[in-house]
């Protein structure tokens, strides 16, 4: 595939901020939806900032993306609707303009772990225990989450998405992907649900189960934005960290994109956001 920079460009789109810290790229392709403000925060830094006592010994373990395995622990009823929730606390004067995002752990059991634990992710409905008085069934769970979230002057709710289905492990994926995915849309749009973060997964790097999962969405629940992110995640930062034990990063931290990448052009003309990846949590004091 040959893209000249300005065609490449003109695909990739505008930015949009989506969350603290975090960024997004809206498509303009043919295929892809312009997505009515794909803007949100995301529950993920809050999760972080507030350990318990006990994992606050364990400080270590919060560092990173999916090493911050006691982060997951963070996220209930409790800390999204109680006294001083976020739901409540956070982007007060703007929030009319953004999804509030469950992050990494609303729907998987408390003490999962992205490694031993990996076929317990995918889930994609409200753990119960997470979310006990929001209703005994997963559409009620959801619906209510949705309403209170609106009723609090957000858009509405937003999900992260691990990239696989609940079952699937490293050495064997499950085979009927397409058919769970579709009771989990269904399952979004009859709660109202209109934004999806798909993350990372073991499932992560196929652009046939990202295409699969945009497509299903078109289909079942076409307000749904579905946003995505590129392979290598911090593909447009060329600055990574130094091997471990070692201080500061390497590389020139300009956007490494090619337009000769056939399968990140791929991905943004099927995608409505394209995730940039945490690039501003270089700049985290």
């Amino acid at each position: 595939m040959n893209l000249t920079r300005k065609e490449f460009c003109r695909l990739g789109g505008a930015f949009a901020l989506a969350g603290l810290g975090r960024e997004s790229l809206a498509t303009s392709a043919p295929v892809a939806r312009q997505p009515l403000l794909p803007d949100y925060w995301c529950t993920w830094g809050m999760q972080n900032a507030f350990p318990t006592a006990e994992k606050r010994r364990k400080a270590p373990a919060f560092a990173g993306d999916q090493g911050a395995f006691h982060a997951r622990d963070n996220l209930n009823e409790r800390t999204l609707f109680g006294a001083q929730g976020w739901a409540l606390e956070m982007c007060a004067d703007i929030r009319q303009n953004l999804f509030l995002v469950l992050d990494d752990g609303w729907d998987v059991p408390y003490g999962s772990h992205p490694v031993q634990d990996i076929d317990r992710f995918g889930f994609l409905e409200p753990w119960p225990e997470r979310f006990a008085s929001c209703g005994e069934t997963a559409r009620a769970r959801l619906t209510t989450i949705n309403a209170r979230l609106r009723d609090a002057g957000w858009q509405g709710a937003g999900l992260w998405i691990a990239a696989q289905r609940q079952g699937d492990r490293r050495d064997s994926l499950a085979s009927d992907v397409r058919d769970f995915y579709r009771r989990k849309l269904e399952l979004s749009a009859a709660a109202g649900i209109r934004y999806w973060k798909v993350d990372w997964g073991l499932r992560a790097q196929s652009n046939e189960f990202r295409r699969m999962v945009s497509e299903l969405a078109r289909e079942i629940c076409p307000d749904l934005t579905v946003e995505h992110c590129p392979f290598a995640m911090d593909v447009f930062n060329a600055q990574r960290p130094n091997p471990p034990k070692e201080n500061g990063f390497v590389g020139s931290g300009r956007c490494e994109a090619s337009p000769d990448d056939a399968a990140l052009v791929e991905r943004l003309r099927f995608s409505d956001v394209i995730r940039t990846y945490d690039v501003l949590g270089r700049f985290a004091s």
